[in-house]
């Protein structure tokens, strides 16, 4: 995969200004065609999220950090169902 400058969390946190409509217009239709690409080839990514969207210079969108996704088809085979990353999960007290 080539570089891609920034990803898409520390571009929203350091923005001078908001995205325009058109901008985020375009970005949805980026992301939304990378996911009907992966799920067209039965992967579910499972862990997207804006750190894991890239941009590069020209404002093209790389969806990224494959490490949760699985191959999903028939007979359906069982997932985890814990896919939060663990710094995000609650604690248990039990």
């Amino acid at each position: 995969m080539e570089y891609c400058e920034q990803d898409l969390a520390s571009l929203l946190d350091n923005m001078a200004s908001p995205f325009k409509e058109a901008q985020i217009k375009c970005l949805m239709i980026q992301l939304f065609r990378g996911v009907q690409y992966l799920h067209e080839r039965f992967i579910v990514h499972r862990d997207l999220k804006v750190s894991n969207l890239l941009l590069n210079g020209k404002g093209i969108l790389k969806i990224a950090d494959f490490g949760l996704a699985r191959t999903f088809g028939y007979p359906y085979k069982p997932m985890t169902p814990i896919v939060v990353t663990l710094w995000y999960r609650a604690l248990s007290s039990c």
